[in-house]
């Protein structure tokens, strides 16, 4: 139906916002934001970059401070609602 051809055409506007975004990133927190949306957990994510769990915590800390600046704030919020139920 139209609604829900409206939702999915809505939120993949989000996501290609969301990832264009994250694209402008410094290298090291695209990848930590990139595995996270993927469904990696911080250790997964440390283990695979070989960096320690508290880089990992700092640079996606890092990265959500950059996106909110970036972001209009319904973006960041829909952005932080889609990082963290990957979790």
């Amino acid at each position: 139906d139209a609604r829900g051809t409206f939702h999915d055409d809505l939120q993949e506007e989000l996501i290609r916002r969301l990832y264009a975004a994250i694209r402008e990133l410094p290298q090291e927190v695209q990848k930590i934001l990139f595995l996270t949306l993927d469904g990696l957990s911080g250790p997964e994510i440390a283990e695979q970059l070989h960096i320690s769990i508290n880089t990992v915590k700092s640079q996606k800390k890092r990265g959500l401070k950059i996106l909110r600046e970036k972001l209009h704030r319904p973006d960041y919020w829909l952005f932080f609602y889609f990082i963290y139920s990957s979790l």
